[in-house]
Order: structure tokens, then C-alpha cells, then sequence
């Protein structure tokens, strides 16, 4: 989920100027994996200085410490360093940043360690003092050294009982090795034949430019090596000495040698111990018993008018659906006109990826992995039925919930699949969202409402420019046509076919529509006109205006609930959200708040969409469906407070002017 990397030399390999030229380089390309924080552990003599900061790779560059740390007078250069996207742990807490100091240990860390919680339960001698999650890989691995079980079988066992996803890099107190594992295969290095220099990062990309750029001459003597799933290497301080390592082969393990070294870890910089915490949180914690009784009081007063809503006698949409009209046996417009989809099924999938497949160890695919359940289980099916080696790509935007990026890595961590997690400038992204939600709460209008998703929608942008740079031609999208949701584009005066396309493809006389829709909006509001604007119009050029030649694959699978669900459960120990029975939006941030605007004002929102289409298909009955959607539209007041902490908003007042709103029944 993060940007690792790490330089080591033997002596005098590379002057002052050179050294810190490249760990700039490296800092800035693994600043597009989190820019929430960044840190650097460098050996100097005795001493392992550890400075970090919440700040991006681009200015901790500019920071006196930095510069002053890398002016250092050393023979033998040796520093590893993180850029941060927060997950575990608040990242204005600066325990909680990386590298994580504990137990004598400096450790670097991209992933997701899911079952820490249980791991500090289940080793009682254990003291938990930050919120992160990589501090307990910190102290299992010293518990079980200095219980003599030796370095070797202490590695495998802390490794084996972690579940999630793992890119580790450990400096040590009392060893003079450099450490580094993964189980995702999210780690490249980078040396020489002479073995005068290493370096390690997150992304072959990275490799490529740092070669390109530092080592252009010496091209035909440096290879750039993987480092595979379930597997890692202990390198040596005094000459580079390098032992690779299979985690499951206890010959290998047991071989591995450490040199002795003591040295002393000092963390420099200010220690921030405790963050006040924002007035908005703070309010909507101590109002929450407030918010909780007008949102049931506005639901269920709704739902009784909702259920008097005149709706399909053959799916479920009610007389609210933009542009719906009936038959005189009350059958919708929408059902006449929907074309049931056509499967190619499993056989035409094979042929289709065939010419991909590699075969070589190389990644033949991209999977476009939001951490949904389509998402996942395209991986999943992807790797285990189709056999071939993608890469999970993701665009983190800021709303992607903790229990999405667990699912993430739980996902990559068993399949051993390298994530490439490209992430916004959150905080600023948040901002957007902060100021177009209230602009819209100024003047609620409901054809506005996907403006709040704007933000995610770069998406693709980021997506096709990742193709472009690993050179990798297949990209398999799990979009799916069953979740189509026209009346978002409806309430804009947009009218679209039931056709199953490519994602966003509504055409070129449907997207002026909509840009003209969204300026006069604009007009009626000038809140809207706002910092956002510029990474708004961004949006709508990368969702309309951008190439999206991908294989869909679920125009080859024929999707099943049951059999997505159960796979994902029982294989993989899929996390469900506690506020909703639906499998379906759980690690989206957003969707709880939109689907309960949508419900307040329309009586509609995607869960009615989403069963119509599966009564379409055949997939349920209209009796289900009903029961369904009637379940899945309740409001989900937990994700619904933590979007407006998320993003900065008082949710006594957001859910007043929902409730307020004009409604479309």
C-alpha cells in the first residue's frame, strides 16, 4: 500500500552528491504510493538515525534533518525509506509512520498485516504501543531471537503466522544485515556485478527509472531482480553479502547468517504524542445519539411513502426512475427495452487471454482491483482458473474504507500477487469532497450528487499510464453490467440504453449533455466553483474522453452472488461490514452517504437498480428482489458518520438538509 526502498554500498561507491541524488529519486517515484508521510533509517557509524515526518516525499526532501542527514560523512552507505499512505494508525502520530521503531528494529513496511489485533491477543508477553500494524512483526521476530530459536526459524514462524500482505525491510540494533521478504512480490532490486551497490523498491517502474537515470552507462552490468512471492534476501552491511531465501524451505532458512553489530536506534525530529482531535469528530461523536434518531425518524417516515410508490409488475422500480414509463400491464420502459446479456462464456475467455500468456515469470495481465467483491474475485479467478500472472492495480482517492484495503491484502497476500496501489493526495482530495458535499447541502439538487465521486475518477487515467510504463497489453476490468445505475445520469437529464458497453461510454452527444447539465448547475451554485474545479474537469476527461480498451471479464463469466460470495468467505476470510447484510459497496467510503440521499429524495437508489437487473437476467425472483432491496436500502449509520469525519463535515447538519430536501414523490 506504500512506497519502500533502501540503498546499501561498500566503501566509497558513490560520493556524497551521487548518494543523495538517488535516494531523492527514490523518495519522489515512491511518494505515487502515499503521500501522507515519509521516513528514511540511515547508518551512520553506531547509530541508526531514523528521521520521518507527516509530510509527502517532495517536501521532506526540503527538510534541514534530511539534508543535514544525507551531507553525512560515511564510507559505507546504508538507508532504507518509506512514503506513506496511512491505513493502521493515524499518520499524525509519528510512532505510527515508518520506519517503525520497536524491539530494536527499524522496519520499513507496504502492505497490510490483518490479523494483528489477534497476534497481540494471542502473545500475551507482547506490549502493543502504536496504533500500526507493522510494529508487531517488529515484536514477534525479537520475542522469538532472543528466546534462541535461532535468526532463521524465528523469520519463517513470525512470517507464517501473519496473514494480509507484506513488503518488509529491516535494519537491526544488534546485526549488521540489511532484511527484506515479501509474500506479493512487491520488491525489485537493483545492483551491480561488481556487488559495489543494492538497491530495493516497490515497483520494477522504479528500477527502470533509477537505471535510466543514475546508471545509463553502466547499463550491461546491473540487473534488476524480483523478488518473489514467499521469498527474501538478508544482505550484509560489511560487503553486500547476499543469501536469498525461500520462507517455506527450513534448509535455506536455517543457513542464514547474521554478523554481529551494535548499534544504537535514535529517532530524531519532533515527537508528536497526541493530535487533538477535529472539532467536526468531536461533534458528530458527541451528537451521535442525535444523528442516529433523525435519520430513523426520516427513514422510516420515507419508507411508508415509498412503499406507496407505483413500481415495475415486473422488476422493482418504482414511478420515481428518470424517463420510466409503463404499459398498461404495468411493465416499465426499462424492461422492454433491456437486452439480456450475452456470455461468451469460459471457453471464449481462454482463447481470448491466450495470446497474453507469458509463461516466462512475467506479468502477463493488469487487474483493475478496487477491493470490491467483483474486484476480487476476478483475481481470483484470474490466477486460480485462468493461471496467469497479473498485477492487482488500484487508485486510492481517499475513500476507500480500512475494511476495503484489508480485503485488498488479504486478496494479494494468498494469491501472492503484486499490488501496484497508486495513491491521490489524499488529504487535498478529501478537501474537494468537503467543499462540493456542502456546496450541494447549500442548494441540494439531486442530478449533482455524482459530484461527490468525482474524485475517484482518475482512476483510469492512472490505469492506462501504468499499461503504458510495464508494457503489459492485457487489462482485465471486473466491471459489471448488472450494476449499471442510469439514473444517476437520469436525474441530470441524461438518457442512456441498456446496452452493456465499456465502462463509461455514453457517447459523444450524452457527455456534452452532461458537461452542459454540470455548468448550468455550476451557475445556479457558485460554491461549486471552487479548488476542486480543476481536478473535477480531470474527472469527467478521464471517465469520458480516455480509452478504455480492457477485456471485461464479466462479459465471459456468468456472475453469480452466491458463488462470488463463497469464494471470497471461505477461501479467503473475506471481511463483511457490521452495518449492512450486502456484500455489495462495503469498501467504498462514499456509497452509504450518496444511496441515503438518493433514498431520502427519490425513493430509488442502486440496490433497486442492481435486483431489477438480476430479476432481467433471471437471476431472482421479483419477491426476492423486493425483500432485498427493502434490507439493502436501510440506512447505514456507521459508514455514514465515518464519511463525515472522513471528509470533514458536521452530520447533524448534513443529515438535517438531506432530510429537508425536496422530494421527488
Amino acid at each position: 500500500m506504500c512506497g519502500i526502498f533502501g540503498l546499501i554500498t561498500t566503501k566509497n561507491t558513490f560520493n556524497k552528491a551521487e548518494a543523495k541524488s538517488i535516494v531523492n529519486d527514490l523518495l519522489l517515484l515512491s511518494q505515487s504510493r502515499g503521500k501522507d508521510s515519509s521516513g528514511i533509517a540511515f547508518v551512520r557509524g553506531d547509530e541508526i538515525l531514523v528521521y520521518k515526518e507527516p509530510l509527502s516525499a517532495s517536501k521532506f526532501i526540503k527538510s534541514k534533518i534530511y539534508n543535514e542527514l544525507l551531507s553525512s560523512d560515511v564510507e559505507q552507505y546504508a538507508l532504507i525509506g518509506h512514503a506513506r499512505m496511512e491505513t493502521n494508525g493515524s499518520f499524525s502520530l509519528t510512532h505510527n509512520n515508518q520506519p517503525v521503531v520497536k524491539s530494536g528494529m527499524a522496519t520499513i513496511h507496504n502492505g497490510i498485516i490483518v490479523n494483528d489485533n489477534d497476534l497481540w491477543k494471542n502473545h500475551k508477553g507482547l506490549k502493543r504501543e502504536f496504533g500500526v500494524d507493522t510494529e508487531v512483526f517488529n515484536a514477534l521476530l525479537n520475542e522469538r531471537i532472543h528466546k534462541g530459536e535461532g535468526f532463521g526459524a524465528s523469520l519463517k514462524k513470525t512470517l507464517q503466522e501473519i496473514k494480509g500482505s507484506y513488503a518488509f525491510g529491516s535494519l537491526f540494533g544488534t546485526y549488521n544485515n540489511l532484511l527484506i521478504a515479501t509474500n506479493t512480490g512487491s520488491l525489485f532490486t537493483l545492483s551491480d556485478k561488481e556487488k559495489s551497490f543494492l538497491i530495493f523498491v516497490s515497483e520494477k517502474f522504479f528500477a527502470e527509472e533509477i537505471l535510466r537515470k543514475h546508471f545509463k552507462e553502466k547499463n550491461d552490468s546491473i540487473e534488476i531482480k524480483q523478488i518473489s512471492p514467499g521469498s527474501g534476501a538478508l544482505i550484509s552491511l560489511d560487503n553486500l553479502k547476499r543469501q536469498d531465501f525461500e520462507i517455506s524451505k527450513d534448509s535455506e532458512l536455517k543457513n542464514l547468517k547474521v554478523s554481529a553489530k551494535k548499534r544504537k536506534i535514535q529517532i530524531l525530529g519532533k515527537q508528536i504524542t497526541e493530535v487533538p482531535i477535529p472539532s467536526h469528530v468531536e461533534d458528530n461523536k458527541k451528537n451521535l445519539k442525535t444523528i442516529e434518531s433523525l435519520i430513523k425518524k426520516e427513514y422510516e417516515q420515507d419508507s411508508k411513502e415509498i412503499g406507496k410508490l407505483r413500481r415495475c409488475t415486473k422488476c422493482i422500480l418504482p414511478e420515481t426512475m428518470p424517463f420510466i414509463e409503463f404499459d398498461d400491464d404495468g411493465v416499465c420502459s426499462y424492461c422492454h427495452a433491456y437486452e439480456n446479456r450475452e456470455i461468451k462464456g469460459d471457453d471464449e475467455l481462454v482463447k481470448d487471454i491466450s495470446k497474453y500468456k507469458k509463461g516466462n515469470g512475467e506479468p502477463d495481465c493488469i487487474v483493475a482491483f478496487s477491493g470490491g467483491r467483483d474486484s476480487c474475485y476476478a483475481l481470483h479467478y484470474a490466477v486460480e482458473e485462468l493461471g496467469l500472472k497479473p498485477l492487482a492495480y488500484s487508485y486510492d482517492w481517499g475513500m476507500i474504507t480500512d475494511l476495503g484495503r484489508r480485503n485488498q491484502a488479504r486478496m494479494t497476500g494468498q494469491l501472492g500477487v503484486e499490488h501496484i496501489l497508486i495513491s491521490a493526495d489524499i488529504q487535498k482530495k478529501r478537501e474537494y469532497i468537503r467543499k462540493n458535499v456542502s456546496a450541494w447541502l447549500k442548494k441540494p439538487e439531486i442530478g449533482m450528487v455524482p459530484l461527490f465521486m468525482a474524485g475517484d475518477k482518475q482512476y483510469f487515467y492512472y490505469l492506462n499510464k501504468l499499461r503504458k510504463e510495464t508494457g503489459i497489453d492485457l487489462v482485465i476490468y471486473s466491471g459489471n453490467s448488472l450494476e449499471n445505475t442510469y439514473f444517476k445520469h437520469g436525474f441530470a437529464n441524461v438518457k442512456l440504453k441498456n446496452k452493456d458497453k465499456k465502462a463509461y461510454e455514453i457517447g459523444m452527444m450524452n457527455s456534452l449533455k452532461l458537461l452542459w447539465y454540470y455548468a448550468a448547475q455550476y451557475s445556479k451554485n457558485p460554491r461549486y466553483l471552487n479548488s476542486s474545479l480543476v481536478d473535477t474537469f480531470g474527472a469527467y476527461l478521464s471517465s469520458y474522453a480516455i480509452s478504455k480498451d480492457y477485456l471485461y471479464i464479466y462479459k465471459y463469466l456468468p456472475w453469480s452472488e452466491q458463488e462470488v460470495e463463497d469464494v471470497l468467505l471461505k477461501q479467503y476470510d473475506w471481511e463483511l461490514s457490521p452495518d449492512t447484510r450486502s456484500s455489495w459497496r462495503i469498501g467504498d467510503g462514499t456509497a452509504s452517504f450518496y444511496n441515503y440521499v438518493y433514498y431520502v429524495m427519490t425513493g430509488l437508489t442502486e440496490n433497486d437498480t442492481f435486483r431489477s437487473n438480476q430479476i432481467r437476467e433471471g437471476l431472482i425472483s421479483r419477491d426476492e428482489a423486493l425483500k432485498l432491496s427493502i434490507e439493502e436500502n436501510k440506512p447505514r449509520v456507521e459508514s455514514m458518520l465515518w464519511y463525515c469525519d472522513t471528509i470533514g463535515i458536521d452530520a447533524t447538519y448534513a443529515v438535517e438538509k438531506i432530510n429537508s430536501a425536496k422530494k421527488h414523490y
